[in-house]
């Protein structure tokens, strides 16, 4: 059996790699079950005026409603496409299709801007677990490879040490 101290640093990064593998294991045998905060929420409308987009950790769109005069914030993520930020501008009629504050549609000045890739909260819950099912399925895999890198790096890095100490013992006066 090998000990993990005598171990060279690949073999050890090769054995970490497998235990991270073997813990990812179960996010590929067990789909995600999450809802996404869009179990019973339905498709509303909004209409009132563009005030501002940010564009940090996805895209929100800051619009004004024109009948309470309160600013409200929808977020444009994974439920939809965005396209033609050129033609944003503050103070244009807005009309969009939200699922708990997430954009699906949007048409600014009668220009669709945000195009839907769901139509309601069983669609949008299913389209959300697609996505994430695909990172957690990928991360075994990503292990995997590492595991397997690190596992040759450190055979050829035993081959090497196993060669140069058989080079020393033959160039050793008297050997």
């Amino acid at each position: 059996m090998i000990k993990y101290s005598s171990l060279n640093g690949a073999g050890r990064y090769a054995v970490f790699c497998m235990v991270l593998c073997v813990f990812s294991l179960p996010f590929q045998l067990f789909p995600s079950h999450s809802d996404f905060g869009l179990q019973g929420a339905t498709v509303e409308t909004f209409a009132g005026t563009f005030i501002h987009e940010e564009s940090r950790k996805g895209v929100t769109l800051l619009t004004k409603n024109l009948e309470t005069g309160r600013y409200q914030a929808f977020s444009v993520g994974t439920l939809s496409f965005f396209s033609n930020r050129a033609g944003l501008r503050s103070g244009q009629s807005i009309e969009l299709s939200h699922l708990g504050g997430r954009v699906l549609t949007c048409r600014i000045n009668g220009v669709e801007f945000c195009t839907a890739r769901c139509s309601d909260a069983a669609s949008c819950i299913a389209l959300e677990r697609l996505g994430s099912d695909k990172l957690s399925k990928a991360a075994p895999w990503f292990f995997g490879v590492f595991t397997a890198f690190f596992v040759v790096l450190s055979f050829v890095q035993h081959l090497r040490r196993k060669r140069s100490d058989g080079v020393r013992t033959s160039s050793t006066p008297g050997g």
